[in-house]
């Protein structure tokens, strides 16, 4: 599926579950790592939010249940880095800058994927438990 026919069920999702005030933060993270290599589509985060949005019941605490699925979603395995001049590696923070933000100061980006998320999960759920809690 496409960037934008994802966004539009993001949309019409987030609206079946009466939560569109989280769309400025999904579109946030989406914009974050537009350019990244990601190899497999179904590991993009609109895909994966799409998807993560089409399970929850509007019913049942949507925004635990939102905020504990995106904070181990996939893409946040993924890394890159770059060395400044001194040679120390100035690593990409994927909550805090976009990607193609970040591979622009750099002269060569390093991009690989790891078991493990980060930021870790646990400042990953912090900080989307504030997005998503911001606008109540």
């Amino acid at each position: 599926m496409t960037e934008n026919a994802n966004l539009r069920g993001i949309e019409t999702e987030l609206e079946r579950l009466g939560q569109s005030r989280w769309l400025d933060v999904i579109i946030h993270l989406v914009d974050n790592y537009q350019g990244y290599p990601i190899e497999d589509e179904n590991q993009l985060p609109s895909e994966a939010i799409h998807n993560i949005l089409k399970s929850l019941n509007p019913d049942d605490t949507p925004e635990a249940r939102f905020v504990h699925r995106v904070q181990n979603l996939d893409c946040f395995s993924y890394r890159a880095y770059y060395k400044d001049g001194n040679g120390r590696k100035i690593y990409w923070n994927p909550l805090e800058q976009q990607y193609q933000d970040f591979e622009s100061h750099a002269k060569q980006t390093i991009c690989y994927q790891v078991d493990n998320e980060y930021p870790p999960s646990d400042i990953i759920r912090a900080w989307m438990y504030e997005q998503v809690t911001k606008t109540q």
